[in-house]
């Protein structure tokens, strides 16, 4: 128990753990969205007890790591499990590249296009 809320060990879960490595590899080359206050890539994994593909999303926070020179960024995997992503229809997406760009200060932020009003 913890906090009133039981709690066990999941075998699929871990299971689906065990490729987060390779998933973070691939990331670089992934499509990031914006839900809830994080970050998701989702990844297609197999796993050996079901044989099809399964979405697996990955929730993380990306920041500039001040305490090294330069642009690096820390990464922190805040949740995974299988689940297909779920976001807003205008849900703001980046290339991981991009993103990591805006994040550690490497790149500008790119700013919305505003019409400009019309004058009398």
């Amino acid at each position: 128990m913890f906090r009133g809320e039981l709690r066990a060990f999941d075998v699929l879960r871990y299971e689906c753990s065990l490729q987060l490595p390779a998933i973070i590899n691939a990331i670089f080359k992934g499509r990031i969205h914006l839900a809830d206050g994080s970050y998701t890539y989702v990844a297609h994994i197999t796993l050996t007890r079901i044989p099809s593909s399964q979405a697996y999303s990955v929730f993380f926070s990306l920041e500039k790591d001040h305490s090294k020179a330069g642009n690096a960024l820390k990464m922190y995997v805040k949740s995974a499990y299988l689940k297909p992503l779920v976001t807003k229809s205008n849900a703001q997406t980046w290339r991981f590249i991009s993103l990591a760009g805006e994040v550690s200060g490497a790149f500008e932020k790119k700013k919305k296009h505003q019409p400009k009003k019309k004058t009398p």
